[in-house]
């Protein structure tokens, strides 16, 4: 991991966010040059200077922004994505208040049209109060490599005699053998044409753009961890991909994938992917499931249903606050966006 070389109001301000953040986030503080990476490590970010709200000369809140190169309608914008919000004690209530209509009166000056972000529970409330759009609901997945094998009871007379329905693992390979015509490659870092990059970033109509930068930063060069490229290509032109982390506890995380085939020929690119995971012998967990895109058809179609703790199938949301009144409305609705669990910040403070 190459750390940047910063300016010294650069230093000030991440000396000022780590103490925040680590104090604010005892178990969640990793080391300060990954703090560094996350917030500098990035060349195609604008910088969005963070907000402070000080008490005694020491920084008690903070509202950090980045500014990301977005794909839109086939070219790119800036706009601010929410990397990172923290208060002590003490800056809690007004004082972080103030960071945040701040930080929207700096948007505005530098001219962007958006600030997007993922606001915890916490932080929910309080954006959504303040004006902040909630344009998407997201679900999530999480199966035990037992449960991929479980068959579980036809309802009624079928269960009643004993008839159990395939399992997910057998639905899953069952449909991957309809996956015709696909070369499949694996890869230890990013292999993507720039040719790919037109297709993926054409996926929808707003994206955070995907290039080479984007994928040395979010995945390729992130330490402590090692991140897997599945790749399909139908006559030398990409079909579909997923990018995963085999984590060290057992399980494999999908933190970006796209499918660019047909809606049937998707379903099986989707479950010949998967299945190349599960081989491995791993649990699977994906995050970040788009609720208006249905991003879940591909998993129940093979079995698998959302996690839902306390009965509630929405686990996260993304909110935008629209600083320009005269941008395209578009922005503000969920199915004309692509986001993945590889855009969003937080993972990049952990190790």
């Amino acid at each position: 991991m190459s750390q940047p070389v910063l300016t010294a109001n650069q230093n000030k301000m991440l000396v000022d966010g780590y103490e925040v953040f680590s104090q604010a986030f005892p178990a969640e503080t990793t080391e300060l040059s990954r703090f560094s990476y996350k917030h500098f490590g990035n060349p195609d970010l604008l910088e969005t200077p963070a907000t402070f709200a000080y008490e005694n000369g020491r920084a008690v809140a903070m509202q950090w922004y980045q500014g990301v190169p977005i794909s839109y309608a086939g070219d790119v914008i800036m706009a601010a994505m929410t990397a990172d919000t923290a208060a002590v004690n003490e800056g809690q209530g007004f004082p972080f208040l103030r960071c945040f209509l701040e930080g929207n009166k700096k948007m505005k000056e530098l001219g962007i049209p958006f600030r997007m972000g993922n606001p915890d529970a916490e932080s929910f409330p309080v954006v959504t109060k303040l004006g902040d759009t909630v344009i998407e609901s997201f679900n999530q997945v999480y199966i035990t490599r037992d449960e991929l094998g479980e068959r579980a009871p036809f309802s009624g007379l079928g269960g009643a005699i004993g008839l159990r329905r395939p399992g997910p693992l057998e639905r899953i390979n069952r449909l991957s053998k309809r996956a015709k015509g696909l070369a499949f490659s694996e890869y230890d870092a990013c292999p993507f044409s720039d040719a790919d990059y037109r297709r993926i970033n054409a996926e929808s109509l707003f994206s955070l753009k995907r290039g080479d930068t984007y994928y040395r930063w979010r995945i390729d060069e992130q330490p402590g961890k090692s991140f897997r490229y599945l790749v399909a290509r139908k006559n030398g032109e990409l079909a579909g991909f997923f990018v995963i982390w085999p984590r060290e506890d057992g399980w494999t995380e999908l933190m970006d994938w796209g499918l660019y085939l047909d809606e049937a020929e998707n379903q099986a690119l989707f479950a010949a992917l998967l299945s190349r995971c599960i081989t491995w012998g791993s649990s699977f967990f994906a995050s970040f499931l788009s609720e208006s895109r249905d991003e879940m058809r591909y998993f129940r179609n093979v079995g698998i249903h959302p996690y839902a703790p306390q009965g509630s199938s929405v686990i996260d949301h993304i909110t935008i606050a629209l600083l320009y009144e005269a941008f395209d409305k578009r922005v503000l609705n969920g199915s004309d966006w692509k986001i993945r669990k590889s855009d969003l910040d937080f993972s990049l403070n952990r190790l």
